[in-house]
């Protein structure tokens, strides 16, 4: 038995458009105005009126920095974006005045639509068709030849089904880390920073302003840091949680994996604290890592670095679909996804 971790690579691998990017899309055709508090919260570079109202008449662009950190830009807010609004709008020098800050709402507002993009445009039924065309074409047979089996074990941290899809896999074999898409709008499918720094900063401000006489314009200024705080909570990534239910998920294993084969990990900062969890789970069993460019394999380095994982007990492999693009322009035309320009910020 192998345990098998799947990250959004593999999605990406099989043709399916799961970057965040593809979500910045989303938005700005689904929910402009969503798209727009977006822009004022991050501070956007590359959205501008051309003619005026309504939103139509914007250029919008996805701001190619934003989303392909999406989750990590999340916990990097500008406070002064939130002083900025309201000191322009409001008089100061009146006593007593109850500022109804409520832009923080907006993180329920994408945590929706963010389960709305993955049900509607990734976990289409549509799509699965897509990728079995392909897959029964002889000359593309060797891509989807990964020795999947219902004898593995499966940690997954997208919220797609390409398993059960393309390769049969039973689902009382697969984990859902970050919850998995049922197609209904109370889908608990967990995302966001894990900026916890961040928080304890805004936190230790907040307090500082309750130890002390404030003045109206420093009462109006410690609002504005809770409402703050509230954005940053919301939005917070729960690693904690998510690795106490992963942990059970081991704990109920049969036996101790051969192996452990991660397709398509970003391996960042915040996939760290789970390879973590399995190194001191299993501490002498081989590894083996996908790639699929020079900064996958940099990233992998420094990972078995950290994990102090000595050469002999890991490996890596290339990890490419030559065909995946192909299969994403017919899934983008299938279900008529609107694609917009990629800005970088300068």
């Amino acid at each position: 038995m192998n345990l098998n971790i799947i990250g959004n690579g593999f999605d990406l691998y099989h043709g399916l458009p799961s970057s965040y990017y593809y979500f910045g899309c989303y938005l700005i055709e689904n929910d402009p105005d969503l798209y727009m508090a977006l822009s004022k919260w991050f501070r956007f570079r590359y959205y501008s009126q051309s003619r005026g109202y309504p939103y139509e008449d914007f250029e919008y662009g996805v701001e190619e920095q934003f989303w392909t950190e999406f989750e990590e830009r999340l916990g990097i807010v500008d406070e002064t974006v939130i002083i900025d609004s309201y000191d322009s709008d409001l008089d100061l020098e009146i006593e007593d005045y109850d500022i109804p800050m409520e832009d923080d709402k907006i993180a329920e507002e994408i945590r929706k639509s963010f389960i709305a993009w993955v049900s509607s445009t990734l976990d289409v039924k549509e799509n699965y068709k897509v990728i079995k065309k392909n897959k029964k074409i002889l000359i593309n047979k060797e891509y989807y030849k990964l020795g999947f089996s219902n004898s593995d074990r499966y940690l997954v941290f997208n919220y797609t089904h390409v398993l059960q899809n393309i390769y049969g896999i039973q689902p009382k074999n697969i984990y859902y880390v970050h919850g998995e898409c049922t197609n209904y709008e109370n889908d608990k499918l967990i995302f966001g920073h894990g900026n916890k720094e961040r928080i304890s900063e805004i936190q230790e401000i907040i307090n500082d302003y309750d130890n002390r006489s404030l003045y109206q314009s420093e009462k109006t200024r410690q609002l504005e840091y809770k409402c703050l705080l509230r954005f940053m909570e919301n939005l917070e990534k729960d690693v904690d949680w998510c690795k106490l239910r992963a942990g059970s998920f081991y704990n109920h294993l049969t036996e101790v994996p051969e192996t452990i084969n991660v397709y398509g990990m970003s391996l960042g900062d915040v996939d760290y604290p789970y390879f973590e969890q399995i190194r001191k789970k299993w501490p002498d069993i081989k590894w083996n890592f996908s790639y699929y460019s020079k900064q996958d394999e940099d990233r992998i380095n420094l990972l078995v670095n950290r994990l102090t994982l000595p050469k002999y007990q890991y490996t890596k492999f290339k990890f490419e679909n030559p065909k995946f693009k192909d299969i994403m322009d017919i899934i983008i035309k299938n279900i008529n996804i609107a694609l917009y320009e990629k800005v970088e910020r300068k």
